[in-house]
């Protein structure tokens, strides 16, 4: 059976060479690229050793799972819970527990912006006059002072802001000086919190009731024993200084120093 085999291979071959000249200019085709079939990653690309190599070039490979490409943070960037910016995001941010947390809000200072926010009085105690643009260390007085609650501005900031993911002190209530950056970025940072579903700020209605957490923020920065700097939205939607008591309840945006 297999001389018989050969024998019919042999005159196959014979008998149809015409044929075997045209198959000769189909061999003789250029392949595909790795990348036109789908290899079109690198090694480091890769989250762990589940790839695919291209038969053609063992350096091309095909990803089971991105790594993602971590890029300089500049404003108005998104800022991931491992305090990485991202031009590309990795596949399996679930998987891996990655998720948008704030966004950079002065890239020099290395300071983000909570996309998160409560409504809570400012505090029961302050120190008078407390100047200073550093929030973190104004908070670090504050909660030394008024104790360690989560039902106050600071307090909630330092102890209570997203401590599934950081320790306590990580985040805290902004200097009047940090809050400036938030008024002033307002857009940029509600594009950023609308891309994750973050809270935005608010524009106030054209009439109606006047929520205040919803319009104005507290900074760190008291001004006298009973009052505090505090951002408020008016009317026509600009952002101005005031001083309010400790008593209201105003808006708490968290921030911190990645």
């Amino acid at each position: 059976m297999k001389k018989s085999w050969v024998l019919m291979m042999i005159v196959g071959v014979v008998w149809s060479a015409g044929g075997w000249a045209e198959a000769a200019i189909d061999c003789s085709t250029e392949l595909p690229s790795c990348a036109e079939l789908g290899y079109t990653h690198k090694e480091s690309d890769c989250l762990d050793t589940r790839m695919v190599r291209c038969p053609f070039d063992r350096s091309a490979v095909m990803c089971r799972d991105l790594r993602g490409t971590v890029k300089p943070c500049l404003l108005g960037d998104i800022l991931y819970s491992d305090l990485q910016c991202y031009s590309t995001l990795p596949t399996n941010m679930d998987e891996i527990g990655l998720e948008p947390i704030a966004m950079v809000l002065n890239p020099g200072s290395r300071l983000a912006v909570g996309f998160e926010e409560t409504g809570l009085q400012w505090g029961n105690r302050g120190v008078s006059g407390m100047g200073g643009t550093d929030g973190k260390a104004l908070t670090q007085t504050l909660v030394e002072v008024n104790g360690a609650s989560t039902d106050y501005a600071a307090g909630y900031c330092y102890y209570g802001y997203r401590t599934d993911l950081f320790a306590d002190g990580t985040w805290f209530l902004p200097s009047m000086e940090q809050l400036k950056k938030l008024t002033e970025n307002e857009a940029k940072y509600n594009t950023a919190a609308a891309s994750v579903g973050g809270t935005l700020i608010k524009d106030l209605p054209e009439s109606g009731t006047v929520v205040g957490n919803d319009y104005a923020y507290w900074s760190s920065n008291p001004n006298t024993p009973g009052s505090i700097w505090c951002y408020v939205k008016g009317r026509d939607n600009l952002w101005r200084r005031e001083k309010l008591g400790y008593s209201a309840v105003l808006g708490v945006k968290c921030m911190m120093n990645y």
